[in-house]
């Protein structure tokens, strides 16, 4: 039941009287009430989210960063219901005001909930509900303004596609990508640029927008300068640039990427991984885990960079874990962008791990050769004595 799944409701939150010092310490200072305004959800957890919502809404505890919060569970073999709930307050004076004016204001609270087996997963959502929640804050404000079916209509529409915008984004881009998975995963701990076409419907450039950065490991360097755009739309006044990766949708929405990309067994794995699972909460789970692995890995090489400085003994064991990570051209690429660490260091590493690659490859055509002599010694004595057979 989809209605059970994913639940929406919009309270306008009104102050029925100021209370007095007595009460105030049991509460926020005011006695209040949340009226329904719309929602989408059965009675049971309408009234369960009322409740929880008033409570609450009377000790002050609803904040405009929003909030995650599991709802009490009065049924028995029910699941669990978690809600994202924020307030959104309004200013319904245009006109100017002076310093000891105070404007009249228009409180909501905008409440999200669905069933889960678990809260696992639910909080790593935090930054796509807040980004939902200010797209609806400005619905409420059309509706505020001119109170009509037309910007109701538009209001419920926003709010019913919640789940669909803020969560499904996951498994959806997994099944869009499908062999190109990896790339985009390697593409998005790199911080490479990935271009989508114009012409993209623009919930497919959402969708891998929030993937991306869901993955996005450039918060994690000491580069504190404006966050990278992994994700660009393209046109003919502004192409694709160099080292830039390009998708494209043909008619039937399958996936194109331009030329072939770079990725790792790391990033192949964790395709896998990603494939084989279906929820997008715990899709989203995975994102997290293998992601904090990179940031783990990437954490212990520059402990052991910076105490390179002042033995030789830790610049060779960061050789050996980039040596024995599925993951080293991503961690070697992010330690290099990083300006504090050391770029001796980096230099010795990266000309270390380029010659052992180089090695590793002339050694493994050395023995593909060697594999294919028998092959021919063979063939060759098996037509001699074929000849000689004839000959007889």
């Amino acid at each position: 039941n989809d209605m059970a799944k994913h639940n929406y409701c919009l309270y306008r939150k009104e102050v029925l009287r100021e209370v007095d010092a007595h009460e105030r310490n049991q509460s926020g200072g005011e006695e209040v009430e949340v009226q329904l305004i719309v929602e989408c959800t059965d009675l049971e957890d309408e009234t369960l989210l009322h409740k929880y919502m008033l409570y609450k809404a009377n000790r002050n505890m609803i904040y405009p960063n929003g909030q995650i919060g599991i709802l009490p569970n009065t049924t028995p073999n029910k699941k669990m219901v978690i809600c994202f709930f924020v307030l959104a307050t309004l200013d319904t004076d245009d006109r100017p005001k002076r310093s000891w004016e105070e404007k009249e204001q228009k409180e909501y609270v905008i409440c999200i909930s669905c069933e889960v087996e678990n809260d696992e997963g639910f909080g790593l959502f935090r930054s796509n509900l807040d980004a939902f929640c200010i797209k609806v804050k400005k619905e409420i404000e059309s509706y505020s303004h001119n109170q009509n079916e037309a910007t109701l209509t538009s209001l419920k529409d926003l709010l019913s596609s919640w789940y669909p915008y803020t969560i499904e984004y996951v498994t959806r881009t997994i099944d869009t990508m499908r062999q190109h998975l990896p790339t985009i995963l390697h593409a998005a701990l790199a911080g490479t640029t990935v271009t989508i076409d114009q012409t993209a419907p623009p919930t497919f450039v959402d969708d891998v927008t929030q993937f991306m950065d869901a993955i996005n490991l450039s918060h994690v360097t000491s580069y504190h300068g404006a966050p990278k755009q992994l994700v660009r739309v393209v046109s003919p006044e502004n192409p694709v640039a160099p080292g830039e990766i390009h998708l494209s949708l043909d008619s039937e929405y399958m996936l194109h990427l331009d030329a072939p990309s770079a990725t790792n067994l790391f990033c192949e794995e964790w395709a896998q991984q990603l494939q084989s699972c279906n929820d997008p909460l715990k899709a989203r789970n995975l994102l997290e885990h293998n992601k904090m692995k990179a940031i783990q890995d990437l954490n212990q090489l520059k402990r052991l960079i910076e105490m390179a400085k002042l033995n030789n003994t830790s610049l060779y064991k960061s050789y050996r874990i980039l040596k024995l990570n599925n993951n080293s051209d991503i961690l070697l690429k992010l330690l290099e962008e990083d300006p504090i660490n050391d770029e001796h260091s980096i230099e010795v590493l990266q000309e270390e791990l380029f010659l052992e690659r180089k090695i590793t490859l002339t050694q493994l055509l050395e023995e593909e050769d060697t594999d294919l002599e028998p092959l021919v010694h063979n063939n060759q004595s098996t037509e001699l004595s074929i000849t000689s057979g004839e000959l007889m």
